[in-house]
């Protein structure tokens, strides 16, 4: 169901994330079988087995929020909590970007973090609200889509918008010559637009039981289940997230101590696993942008792992 505004909306934005710290842990041990289960017929997408699976920081500080830079080779993270920015370099030890750091799911920290490489190496732009831009000059990223007067504008063409209002807790679709139509209004966290902008992933409910949708021009709402931090493969069609397990207590907090990697494909609609762990709890995923590694944190024991994709879904 559908509704469309009659009126102008005011925006604040606040992005949902982790607030779990994760336990000290032992080092996984390396296993030699395939990480995923059976895949359903027709469907290409599969991650190398477990044996090829890197961890970034073994001997570094604990990672969360591992996003990709322009390159599956460079990424960024955040620490503890959200605490620090860290550069994510293959076969390097992460390094400490931004002490200060606090991540843009802080309440009064909005803005976005970007990673620029070029022919004189890579720099950091830090985009907060008042404008401050530290370790890059500006203009080396491509500066996020702004707020418009329905909210935060998560994706824009010359014929649609995709906006996310959190405090009205909104999800809008703006195509010209329909007007603004509301998709979601219960509050939807960790949304997600595809390449296209024709799908928007986002999830409902707390993370101790946090239920999936998808919302596309061809079907509009479907309800996928149980699932959080989605994200698009580059081929708009995939989507890769955590199912993660019932919420459990430690260090005086709470925080998810299992949780697996799946897979959906909107067109077929089937869903699968990618992973199958007993001592990792595989959250927060991200893709490179060829799609050839995904990367996640392992809200156990807080490792950062970056993962080969060996199979594909074909376009």
């Amino acid at each position: 169901m559908t509704t469309r505004l009659t009126g102008p909306v005011f925006a604040c934005v606040v992005v949902c994330s982790a607030t779990c710290e994760p336990s000290e842990g032992p080092r996984i041990r390396q296993q030699d079988r395939a990480a995923t289960t059976a895949l359903p017929a027709g469907q290409t997408l599969a991650l190398a087995p477990r044996a090829l699976w890197w961890r970034a920081n073994r001997e570094g500080p604990y990672l969360v929020s591992p996003r990709f830079g322009p390159t599956a080779g460079r990424l960024l993270a955040s620490g503890r909590v959200g605490r620090g920015l860290f550069l994510v370099e293959r076969d390097q030890r992460p390094r400490a970007l931004d002490s200060e750091y606090r991540g843009p799911a802080r309440f009064g920290l909005r803005g976005t973090v970007c990673l620029s490489e070029g022919a004189l190496g890579h720099r950091v732009v830090l985009a907060l609200t008042e404008g401050v831009r530290r370790s890059a000059r500006p203009g080396e990223c491509e500066p996020p889509p702004g707020d418009g007067d329905l909210g935060r504008i998560l994706y824009e063409d010359g014929s649609r918008r995709v906006i996310h209002n959190a405090m009205r807790g909104t999800i809008v679709i703006d195509d010209t010559g329909r007007g603004p139509v509301v998709v979601e209004e219960r509050t939807p966290w960790s949304v997600r637009v595809s390449q296209n902008g024709r799908r928007v992933a986002y999830v409902v409910g707390s993370l101790g039981a946090p239920t999936l949708y998808v919302h596309d021009d061809d079907h509009g709402r479907r309800r996928l289940g149980r699932g959080a931090y989605p994200v698009w493969f580059p081929d708009g069609r995939t989507l890769i997230f955590a199912v993660p397990g019932p919420l459990v207590r430690r260090g005086g907090h709470s925080t998810v101590h299992a949780s697996e990697l799946h897979a959906w494909d909107a067109v077929a609609g089937n869903a699968w696993a990618l992973t199958n762990t007993a001592d990792l709890a595989e959250m927060q995923p991200a893709v490179a942008p060829d799609g050839g590694a995904v990367a996640f944190s392992d809200w156990r024991y807080g490792g950062l792992y970056i993962v080969p994709v060996t199979r594909r879904q074909q376009p």
